[in-house]
């Protein structure tokens, strides 16, 4: 799907690849049950030559599809438990249509597999979720309705009281399918009345196998970050962003980044400078065309997704501090094709985007938690969790409200950024600082 996004590929040809590799697999299976049938492999046969033919016209003519497909390793079940569940991290593996789901869970003792229950009614009860998600909840009742819901939608999700008293003090990595991609599972609340979030760490995947790869690419070692913030747009329809300048200021000032803002925050700017840094952090406007394309909004024009297919990057986190940054097409069995597919696409190592229309002020609140927490070696999914804990046990009321708190999500690597070791030298720093001029001074009095 991406590859056929980037180029003017006919569909005609489109449809001619997807034709012979269909026959191709419908002839292999035929002649694994029967080997002997000489029909059929002649029609093996022209059919391998068929497809030569094809991709040679591919290559010739439309040699950019031909490049941008790339090859990914499956894992195994076995391989992705092998890689990542550990005692204290567990693999959560949805799938997902209309009439029928199942899941895969797997901790460091065993393996559940289930069937999920009455998954036309998860799918209508999921819609509904996500509504009561992307707004303020306001009055007692509705709240009330809110948390039955939620926790409805935890026990179907979790389908066994053993592995729900399970879910506790450990970092849970999803890979949902569907409408799931919609919901974060961090606004489940669990029998106690306790949002997930508040007991354990959540990080979605789109597969195990893209994780891997992702995970192969070589990253930048520096601690390097990219600030971008328009604030102001020469485009129109877009209002001015004033309360991201003190935001972007702060985080300047606190965290050494680099900042284009303004003029300076145009295309051109981005897509020359977004390759290097480590972090690149994009505090804008965000959306969806009526042609279901996202896009994000820089100073004079809009990063498409299609723009992101083409791009290259070495960035270990992008944060995409926008409203509706994790939408886009919903395509079943293939995913959201939203601007967060884009940047792993293009080479980012993890992402965090907005589920739906954030509030400005409680989000820079909890990005600004974040990057402390990952200032103090804390990794990317343990300083999200913490900066979400940190805001639902500071406020109160209304202001509870998952739509305040859980819009920002990370998928992806989750390892941390900074060491221990560096932040513990950064206060050392400060302290003989601070320290010095006083034991001088007292030397120097005496």
């Amino acid at each position: 799907l991406q590859a056929k996004n980037t180029t003017n590929i006919p569909k005609t040809l489109i449809n001619r690849e997807l034709e012979v590799g269909a026959n191709i697999l419908e002839v292999k299976e035929i002649l694994r049950k029967h080997p002997d049938n000489k029909e059929q492999q002649q029609r093996y046969l022209d059919l391998l030559n068929d497809k030569r033919n094809l991709e040679k016209k591919l290559n010739d003519d439309y040699p950019t599809y031909q490049k941008t497909k790339r090859s990914l390793k499956i894992l195994t079940l076995k391989e992705a438990i092998e890689l990542y569940v550990k005692s204290d991290t567990y693999l959560a593996s949805y799938i997902l249509n209309d009439s029928d789901g199942y899941v895969i869970i797997v901790t460091d003792q065993e393996k559940y597999f289930y069937k999920l229950d009455n998954v036309p009614k998860l799918i209508a009860k999921l819609s509904d979720y996500k509504k009561q998600l992307s707004s303020p909840i306001t009055t007692k009742a509705s709240f009330s309705l809110f948390n039955k819901q939620s926790n409805f939608l935890y026990h179907q999700l979790f389908p066994n009281k053993k592995l729900r008293e399970q879910l506790n003090a450990i970092h849970l990595m999803v890979i949902p399918d569907y409408k799931l991609l919609e919901i974060p599972f961090e606004t489940l609340k669990n029998d106690n009345s306790s949002y997930l979030v508040e007991k354990i760490r959540i990080s979605y995947l789109q597969s195990a196998s893209v994780y891997n790869t992702a995970l192969q690419s070589v990253k930048q070692n520096d601690n390097s970050i990219m600030a971008i913030a328009p604030i102001h747009y020469s485009l129109s329809k877009l209002q001015s962003l004033e309360g991201s300048s003190p935001y972007m200021k702060t985080l300047v000032n606190n965290y050494k980044a680099q900042l284009l803002t303004k003029e300076k925050a145009s295309k051109a700017a981005f897509i020359k400078t977004f390759k290097d840094n480590n972090i690149v952090h994009i505090n804008t406007h965000a959306g969806v065309s009526e042609s279901n394309d996202p896009w994000i909004a820089l100073y004079d024009d809009y990063i498409y997704l299609n723009d992101l297919y083409t791009l290259e990057n070495n960035s270990n986190l992008v944060i995409l501090d926008a409203c509706k940054s994790a939408e886009g097409r919903l395509v079943e069995g293939e995913g959201i094709l939203s601007l967060s597919r884009g940047f792993f696409y293009s080479g980012s190592k993890s992402v965090i985007a907005s589920h739906w229309n954030v509030n400005e002020k409680t989000n820079n609140v909890i990005l600004a938690s974040f990057y402390q927490k990952l200032q103090e070696g804390k990794s990317k999914a343990v300083a999200l969790q913490l900066a979400k804990k940190e805001y639902l046990e500071t406020h109160q009321l209304t202001e509870l409200s998952p739509y305040y708190w859980a819009a920002m999500t990370l998928t992806g690597d989750t390892a941390p950024i900074y060491s221990e070791n560096s932040n513990k030298s950064y206060w050392y720093m400060v302290l003989i600082v601070i320290i010095f001029p006083m034991v001088y001074f007292f030397v120097k009095k005496k």
